[in-house]
């Protein structure tokens, strides 16, 4: 039932998604010049790359701020102040994306950050030539976006009080940096540049009490699989059933992609890309096979149960433990062994997803146990260490 309400609750903002992200360019003006509007607002022109000498308009009033190594736009109104603690995490933020790539980008990104949702709704219909009422709910429901033809990332200032904001905005630049990579046009999996995007962003492995683990649940439980989000129009339709874990399914396919044949290779399959090849192709010269063994060794491998285990006790000396990859709503036995004789036995009921997070060690002696989970067709073992 959880998840069927999830279900629910996301249905109407995918279908929006459909509409707007990732758009196509539509009818610009062509002029030299923007042509200055009447009344009392006045109209400011942002380029957008998107061809020789083509600007768009919008009455958002957009002044640029000082970056290093971006074209960031800031709406009259965000305080100074804020405007450059923006720049500074997208300077940092462009820096990690080039890091990644082992490049510079072609052309300094554009950046345009908005201070309200109706500006921001305003700015987005007015450059990116969205239908109002899409412009609206995007506004009201995202907090950066990406325009592929334009390569213009927009952003609410509301999301720039978020604590990873260098992330945040790491994430939309290197979606900016695969198209420069491999092109506005080319054909790749949508999990594998929304993963990308993913990977980068965060700079590590996704640690296990993340939305990883809810990501292998879904893999097992058959919610979905790679082969159900290959492109755009597949990651759109999942995301009402999915919602933000989606990304956390690309990001762990592209970690053991990263696994078997390092991101500075999977950088070389985009430019090759670039160069004319299909993807598939690019990356079976990789040396690790063909994609479509990968996708399919992916999800077999990720369908199977788990017991992931914190590296860091808490105050108290309790180590936590989450099972995934179970049916939901079953109840698994869990078996907790140590030295001399510790044995611990009892049964949890799994969530709505496959998952149930526990702890142990603050009662126990120091040292060494392993964790057993067992249900009806599904087995998992682990280890931890406990100090108390």
């Amino acid at each position: 039932m959880k998840l069927q309400i999830k279900i629910i609750a996301v249905a109407a903002l995918a279908l929006v998604a459909l509409v707007f992200v990732w758009r196509g360019s539509a009818a610009a003006s062509t002029g030299p010049e923007c042509t200055p509007g009447g009344g009392f607002v006045p109209r400011f022109c942002v380029t957008v790359p998107a061809g020789p000498a083509i600007r768009r308009e919008t009455t958002v009033a957009l002044a640029s701020v000082a970056s290093r190594t971006a074209d960031l736009r800031v709406e009259a109104g965000i305080p100074a102040g804020e405007a450059l603690r923006v720049a500074g995490a997208l300077d940092r933020a462009a820096a990690q994306v080039e890091r990644a790539f082992g490049r510079s980008f072609s052309e300094r990104p554009r950046v345009l950050l908005f201070a309200t949702p109706k500006s921001f709704a305003q700015g987005i219909e007015d450059l990116f030539v969205y239908p109002s009422d899409v412009a609206r709910t995007a506004a009201a429901s995202y907090g950066g976006i990406v325009d592929q033809r334009t390569l213009t990332v927009a952003v609410d200032f509301r999301a720039t009080a978020a604590d990873d904001l260098p992330g945040l905005l790491a994430h939309e630049l290197v979606h900016v940096m695969i198209r420069e990579t491999a092109g506005v046009d080319a054909d790749l999996p949508a999990w594998f540049e929304e993963g990308l995007a993913t990977v980068i962003q965060r700079e590590d492995a996704l640690p296990a009490d993340t939305d990883a683990l809810v990501a292998r649940s879904l893999v097992a439980n058959r919610v979905v699989s790679l082969g159900e989000l290959t492109t755009l129009a597949d990651w759109h339709r999942a995301y009402p059933r999915i919602g933000r874990p989606q990304y956390a399914v690309a990001a762990d396919a592209v970690g053991a992609m990263e696994d078997r044949v390092t991101e500075p290779l999977l950088v070389r399959a985009l430019v090759a890309v670039g160069a004319g090849e299909r993807f598939a192709d690019a990356y079976a010269e990789l040396g690790a096979g063909t994609l479509a063994d990968f996708v399919a060794g992916f999800d077999a491998t990720a369908a199977k149960a788990s017991v992931a285990v914190s590296s860091t006790p808490s105050a108290a000396g309790d180590v936590a433990w989450t099972i995934s990859g179970f049916a939901p709503d079953s109840a698994v036995v869990i078996r907790i062994s140590g030295e001399r004789g510790y044995d611990l036995a009892f049964t949890v009921r799994t969530d709505d997803l496959g998952m149930y997070r526990g702890s142990f060690g603050s009662t126990a002696p120091a040292g060494r146990y392993s964790i057993d989970a067992t249900e009806s067709g599904a087995h998992a073992l682990a280890t931890m260490e406990t100090a108390r």
